[in-house]
């Protein structure tokens, strides 16, 4: 059942946050194509590595990208459930209430994993296109920066589609995603326990693995707290 919940409500995302899912990491890789062709005599020479320089150039603006993100489609997918009033038309389905809040979940981690996979696409489609030397590329470092973006903001991916589910009123989840988009790019060099710090790797993407782990573990922590809560949640 929770595969045909899940299938349902695939089928309800709306165009426009398709066009939101294709258009971030697009915005964020025609920023940095421009950024190079002005600049490109001057960015290539601050490292002989290109491929590492043009992650961390990306990296730069995709923690704050991706949060807003996040925000917007969640706030979409959840919102629309509450403005026609469909929770009560789902729970009358021989479904358990959790599995239709699961398959809300499930479906806003894959619509970040498909942005994140276009934008791994489109890191070494730039990259071609600047004639960067394809056997210098670093695909752990890569997958690192474009995927463990993810892991490393679960714990706030957990706060925002919680109080989306939990709350009618989507502003105060805007709220929070608007705002810790803001932060996370002045949180740079701060200490490493700090969870707006992990999505920056500030000790280089090859060593990422710590602040994917981390962000892991406490997101995985407030998702059982999520998932108590919504079992004991009754409907509105």
């Amino acid at each position: 059942m929770l595969k045909v919940a899940l299938k349902n409500d695939f089928l309800k995302v709306k165009k426009h946050i398709w066009v939101l899912i294709v258009g971030f990491p697009i915005m964020v890789i025609l920023m940095q194509a421009a950024n190079y062709i002005f600049r490109f005599e001057h960015l290539i020479g601050l490292s002989d590595d290109y491929w590492n320089l043009l992650l961390q150039n990306v990296q730069f603006y995709w923690p704050s990208v991706l949060i807003l993100l996040i925000t917007l489609v969640i706030s979409s997918t959840i919102g629309i459930e509450f403005q026609h009033n469909m929770w009560m038309r789902q729970f009358s389905l021989p479904i358990k209430r959790t599995k239709l809040y699961m398959s809300k979940i499930y479906l806003n981690l894959m619509l970040i994993f498909i942005t994140s996979a276009l934008l791994f696409l489109l890191i070494i489609g730039l990259g071609l296109f600047l004639k960067f030397n394809i056997g210098d590329f670093s695909f752990f470092e890569t997958i690192v920066m474009s995927y463990g973006t993810i892991f490393t903001l679960l714990p706030l991916f957990v706060i925002l589609i919680g109080t989306s589910i939990l709350l009618k009123n989507q502003a105060f989840t805007l709220t929070i995603g608007i705002a810790s988009a803001v932060v996370v790019m002045y949180t740079y060099g701060l200490p490493e326990f700090l969870p707006f710090q992990w999505p920056h790797f500030d000790e280089g993407f090859s060593q990422g693995m710590p602040d994917i782990l981390r962000g892991s573990v406490l997101g995985a922590l407030e998702f059982i707290i999520l998932y108590i809560i919504l079992s004991l949640k009754k409907p509105a």
